[in-house]
This record gives structure tokens, sequence and C-alpha cells, in this order.
């Protein structure tokens, strides 16, 4: 083959340069050659070490193609995490057959933004984050129960804060809103309403928007607060139960957005006649309506965990994480405490309830004692 014309679509010159560089690792090769003669286990143990080495450099090529394909959500904060998403999604999506044409088309020839707005169309990339975002919106987007309500979900976003991510021209910027929890009027507007309070607003409604928010100071009327919605369900639930219709989307939401048995207790209520049930839902709105802004932070709280875990330390600045999660953690703290409170009043409600039907119990069973003795 060498001298019928095999070897001609090889350069002659990066041929001979490859013969030279065989020859000038041919002392290597005879040290480990001697070293497998002479000590098998060393050489056993240098070429594993070796392997690793191998193995380490091969994936460092498309590490963070897997977590971006892995990890819920993706935080590119910068020009080179935003050709990143780009070149993972080129490979899914078609576009480009390997890392090397994906990286070609993100880069020179301009695709990245047409590819990045494709996220949607795949399952894997649809919650990964764009160039642009609103983490907490997209968190509420998530809620089957705040997504209907825009003001009560402003609300939300208010008392968890947010980290917004936008395009100003070729540039990308970042910022934190800081949760407003430590407002303690804020908490009391969301749940009672009736009371003014400034609130992050948002510009525009739709799932990736609300990118431009600002602070606007209203009143939330008590029928649109948190505990206002939950009674009004908490009714349209009993009713529902009592006449044995299917449950709403908006119900089964309800239901699934707090950690109390709400349709057993109702259910419980309803097997008694009307007025004798020792439970009566509507005592518990104002604990469920706590319940609920805790269950929401939760689920902003773990996006941004499964988000930001292993991507953190490349993609995304520590003090805007830190900072976001400050305001989350001193949310659920004073949320956390509320909760707790009423979940002992309601202990306490309870166990009266029971001690009140055994005393009435105790006293019907002595009123038809005596009634029988003096018969």
């Amino acid at each position: 083959d060498l001298f019928l014309g095999g070897f001609s679509f090889i350069n002659a010159q990066e041929f001979t340069q490859l013969l030279r560089n065989i020859g000038s690792n041919a002392s290597g090769y005879a040290f480990n050659l001697a070293l497998a003669t002479v000590t098998p286990q060393i050489k056993s143990v240098l070429d594993d070490l070796s392997a690793k080495v191998q193995q380490m450099t091969n994936q460092s090529i498309n590490s963070c193609e897997a977590a971006a394909t892995l990890v819920g959500g993706v935080w590119p904060q910068s020009d080179a995490s935003s050709k990143l998403l780009c070149h993972a999604m080129g490979k899914e999506l078609g576009i480009a057959s390997d890392w090397a044409q994906s990286h070609q088309k993100c880069g020179a020839e301009g695709k990245r933004e047409a590819t990045n707005a494709r996220k949607g169309e795949r399952a894997e990339f649809k919650d990964v984050l764009g160039d642009e975002f609103n983490i907490a919106w997209k968190a509420i987007q998530k809620n089957a129960f705040l997504a209907k309500d825009p003001e009560l979900a402003e609300f939300f976003m208010t008392i968890s804060g947010t980290i917004l991510s936008r395009k100003n021209g070729s540039i990308q910027e970042m910022k934190v809103l800081p949760s407003k929890s430590s407002d303690a009027n804020l908490m009391t507007a969301l749940i009672q309403g009736n009371t003014p309070v400034e609130i992050y607003k948002c510009d525009q409604y739709g799932e990736e928007q609300c990118l431009n928010p600002i602070i606007q100071r209203i009143t939330l009327p008590e029928a649109k607060s948190l505990h206002g919605r939950v009674q009004k369900l908490l009714q349209s639930l009993s009713d529902n139960v009592r006449e044995d219709k299917a449950l709403t989307a908006e119900q089964k939401a309800f239901i699934n957005s707090t950690m109390i048995p709400v349709l057993k207790i109702i259910a419980v209520e309803a097997a008694f006649k009307a007025g004798g049930s020792p439970l009566n839902i509507a005592n518990f709105s104002e604990a469920i309506a706590h319940d609920i802004l805790l269950q929401y932070l939760d689920e902003v709280m773990s996006l941004v965990w499964d988000s930001v875990t292993q991507l953190k330390k490349s993609q995304i600045n520590d003090h805007m994480i830190e900072e976001f999660r400050s305001g989350i953690a001193q949310s659920r703290k004073i949320l956390f405490a509320k909760r707790t409170a009423l979940f002992e009043q309601m202990a306490i409600t309870l166990e009266l309830i029971e001690r009140t039907q055994q005393i009435e119990t105790k006293l019907q069973n002595m009123f038809v004692s005596s009634s029988q003795g003096v018969q």
C-alpha cells in the first residue's frame, strides 16, 4: 500500500512528522516495556492512572452538554453559557451532527438565537432558562393554582423575590429583585387583603414574560386575597363533594398546593348531617393559606437548587444566588412560625371539640340512665 498509492491521501510532511514523533517516544515505550517485565504491578497502576487522565480529558469536552440535558434548569448568565445552551440543543434538534459542527453553527454562522428560541420543541429543554427569564415567574407558571391569577402571583413573587435576565442589544443583563417579606404589611395584605402595600408589578403576563417588573402600590380586595380565594375554593369543594360532582382542574390544583388533607376533612364534614360535624373546614382556611405560600416558596427554592447545584461554579455569580436564597429563607422562617402557631391553634380547637363531645356523650348517657330509673 505504501508503494502503490494506498497512502496518497496522506500529506507527506505530516506522515514524516508522525514517524519522527514515534521515534522520539521510543524511549518511553522501552521504559514501559521494561517496567511491565520487571514490576507488572507498578505498570498496571500507571496504566490505570493514564486511563483516568484520558477519560477526564475526553469528558471535559462535553461535560457541560451533559449537565445541560440532565439538570432541570440551566442558568445562562454570559455569552459563553448562552452558546453552551445552543450547542447542546443544536445536536438534539438535528441542526448539527456533532459538537464541532454545533460550535460552528452557534458561532460563526449566527444560528444561536434561532436555535435557543426552539427550546420548547423538546421535553428535556422545555424548562431550560433561555437568555431572558424571570425565575420566580417561571416557578409560578408551574403552579396551576397561581398561574390563573396574575395579581395574586405578583404578591407571591414579591414575597420570594426573583432573578431577572434580559438582553439589552448584544449585552445580557442580570439582577436580583430582593424579597420584601420583611415588610410586615405585605403578608397581611396577601393573606387578608385591604392593606395598601408595594409589590413587583409585571409589564406582561405571558409564560416567558414579566421581564421588566416595576414597584407599584396597590390594595388587594379581600375577595381576591389568598384567604378569600381559599374560602371560595373550600366552599366549591364542599358543594361538589356533597353533590357527588367531579372536581375541576382548579380544585385539583388547590388540593395539591397544600399538605393539609383538605378533601378528607371536607368528606368527613359532609358525612355528618348539617351542623353536626365536629370539623369545620372554614376554620382551617387561614392555616391553608399560609401553607400554600410555604409550598410555593419550596417550589421556587427547589427550582433554584436543581438549576444551580451542578452549574453554579461555572455559570452564575454566587452573590446573586445567595442573595436570592437568603430572601427566600427569611420568608420561609416568618411563614413557618406563623403556620406552626396556626396548626397549634387548630390542634387545641380539635382537642376542645373532642372533649366537649365526650362530655356531651356522658351527659346524654346520664340523662338516659336517670330517665330509665324514674320509669
